[in-house]
């Protein structure tokens, strides 16, 4: 890790912290809400009512209305992360549980974690391979561990048809389903189970953990983008019966999937679609808030653009289809609300475009979005702004981190954008699985993924540049505009300006060479017989520290056999070939990097057991 990024990290955890404070205040949290709320509906109301005389009627409605999709945002956040204290009925539930873990084209490296943590689930009574990917080694794979393994010879509608295609050979009452890198906890149905003492409960939904921390969508090594949805707005949608399966991690009841002709395939967001499909039934879906499996984000920002993409377009279908929650029948006004809130989310990248247009169309030509006066914007515009970063703050329990939601929406911006587009003109959308590890190369491959935000970032930089050279000499090239008028839209653009820039250096400098990530270990080891000490290891490779006195030989050792204690006392043996060394001229440790090919299949396991299926990160409060 690099300074800045490491400096970056701290002062997110920092932000972090002080959420879990502000949090600790409940009650007061919700006063500065409301009183956020109401300050920013007096101001949009102020600015229907007192700023469009002398305005361009064009800009005047393109901005009041992205400054409306903020606001509403913002009060569909509140009203979701208001409460999230329910009770729900539980108690002894009987009845068979498999797991299904569907896999297309996943490695080896991802595939045997998940189904040794499946191996140790308690209260499981099957497991099934499901390769989409009809691949001789997992069939082989799915033998060597002792689990069902089933094919199919034609491949429609993806996760869904492969799903489909077991359940209709099941029987048993549950099903836990598995994406292909999560590792469960080894009481997820334990935990899960007893919500079906309800005999309208069809889904009990966990939320995601991630173990690669480095990955594109990580805050810090607590928090990352999703932790919002999973962690502060499903739990607040258990009361009002908006809770939907997330497509892993949740335990479903069989008979009331079968009930709807299994998993919808109508989109490419197929557990949104079966969920309402459920909820139309009369089934419920609840959310158990313990993080119970550990999966992979996406390693880097073409896979997470990727998966994005999915889940926009997925939604936008679902959600503005016929059978929509939002729009369509058999839904409570409160449900209704919750969905809303889904389809605003992806509305606000283009509330920031809006803003860029209305910013650089008004430096460059000098006409006005609205009529200014300082003084309200002072009295209610900048309160609410102020307020609501504090409330966002403690709403979230720190997940939601000052001006991350500007630069999530500056990144997912052009992917949105066609998103949207391509569900307005009918185009048919493919389902793609989103890649479960890789490299991060950055540089001009990210910076064309980032196409939109550069446009956004040219048309600023030119408008700003253009007016105050405008202002400054006396031969004037521009329309005229007024000095309050240039300042304030000078600082707008240049925050919009604050926000991209920091995301395309970021995009274009952040680079990850190594593949899988590697868990923080300190275990004592032995290669060619020098004590070592090792600090990160998974199943492909490992780093580890000679102490000052090693010997000399170890400057230009390519191969050693090496040995692992691990904490449970068991030993793992292989064989290391040496990647990188690093003397510490300071201690005089030299650090050295090794792939790893581990001796036998008990090594393998005994690994996984070690650093993939060990104890999930607390809670952060």
């Amino acid at each position: 890790m690099n300074k800045k990024t490491h400096n970056r990290k701290v002062r997110d955890s920092r932000w972090v912290a002080l959420g879990a404070r502000l949090a600790r205040m409940p009650k007061g949290m919700r006063v500065l809400a409301v009183l956020t709320l109401g300050l920013g509906f007096a101001y949009l109301v102020w600015r229907l009512i007192f700023t469009w005389q002398g305005a361009s009627p064009t800009l005047f409605w393109a901005l009041w209305i992205a400054e409306f999709i903020g606001w509403l945002s913002l009060a569909l956040f509140v009203r979701d992360a208001w409460s999230r204290e329910e009770s729900l009925p539980v108690g002894p539930v009987s009845g068979s549980v498999a797991i299904l873990i569907p896999t297309y084209d996943e490695e080896l490296e991802i595939l045997e974690p998940t189904l040794e943590g499946a191996l140790a689930v308690k209260e499981c009574d099957s497991i099934w391979l499901l390769d989409d990917g009809n691949r001789s080694w997992v069939r082989d794979l799915a033998a060597a561990k002792g689990v069902n393994y089933l094919a199919r010879k034609t491949h429609e509608h993806a996760k869904a048809g492969n799903l489909n295609n077991a359940i209709r050979q099941l029987s048993d009452e549950f099903i836990l389903v598995l994406d292909a890198d999560h590792i469960p906890n080894q009481d997820i149905v334990t935990k899960l189970k007893p919500y079906f003492v309800d005999p309208k409960v069809a889904v009990v939904q966990s939320p995601h953990g991630f173990r690669n921390l480095d990955s594109a969508q990580h805050y810090d090594r607590k928090i990352h983008e999703q932790s919002l949805f999973f962690e502060i707005l499903l739990p607040g949608r258990n009361s009002r019966d908006a809770v939907f399966w997330c497509g892993s991690g949740a335990l479903l009841r069989l008979s009331a999937l079968k009930s709807v002709g299994g998993v919808q395939t109508s989109t490419i967001t197929e557990d949104l679609e079966t969920s309402l499909a459920l909820q139309r039934a009369g089934h419920k879906s609840v959310f158990h808030n313990e993080i119970l499996l550990q999966g992979l984000a996406p390693a880097n920002l073409s896979a997470y653009l990727l998966q994005r993409y999915r889940w926009a377009r997925g939604t936008f279908e679902v959600l503005t289809s016929k059978k929509s929650p939002i729009f369509g029948r058999g839904h409570k006004f409160k449900t209704r609300l919750s969905y809303f809130s889904n389809f605003v989310y992806y509305l606000v990248p283009l509330q920031h475009i809006a803003f860029v247009l209305v910013l650089t169309t008004s430096l460059l030509t000098g006409q006005l979005p609205v009529r200014l006066s300082t003084i309200a914007l002072l009295g209610l515009w900048l309160p609410q702004l102020l307020l609501s970063l504090v409330v966002g703050l403690g709403l979230s329990e720190g997940r939601q981190l000052p001006f991350s939601g500007s630069s999530n929406a500056w990144t997912t911006s052009a992917i949105y954008l066609e998103a949207i587009l391509d569900r307005l003109l009918g185009r048919k959308a493919t389902f793609k699985v989103t890649p479960k590890d890789g490299i991060e190369e950055a540089g001009v491959a990210n910076l064309r993924l980032l196409w939109l935000p550069i446009v956004a970032g040219v048309l600023l930089v030119i408008a700003i540049a253009g007016r105050l050279i405008d202002n400054l000499i006396p031969q004037k090239f521009l329309a005229p505009m007024d000095l309050t008028g240039s300042t304030l839209a000078i600082l707008f653009a240049a925050y919009e300006l604050s926000v991209i820039l920091p995301l395309l250096i970021k995009a274009y400098s952040t680079t990850q060479v190594r593949k899988n990530w590697r868990y923080e270990v300190n275990l004592a080891g032995e290669v060619e017989g020098t004590a070592v000490q090792i600090r990160d290891l998974n199943l492909t490779g490992l780093r580890f520290e000679l102490k000052p006195n090693f010997v000399a030989t170890w400057l230009t050792l390519e191969r050693a056999p090496i040995s692992i204690e691990l904490s449970n006392g068991a030993i793992a043996r292989g064989e290391i070939k040496i990647r990188t060394r690093y003397l510490d001229p300071a201690t005089g440790t030299v650090f050295v990097g090794a792939a790893v090919d581990w001796a036998d299949a008990e090594s393998r396991s005994e690994v996984i057991r070690e650093v993939y299926m060990g104890p999930i990160e607390p809670e952060l409060t």
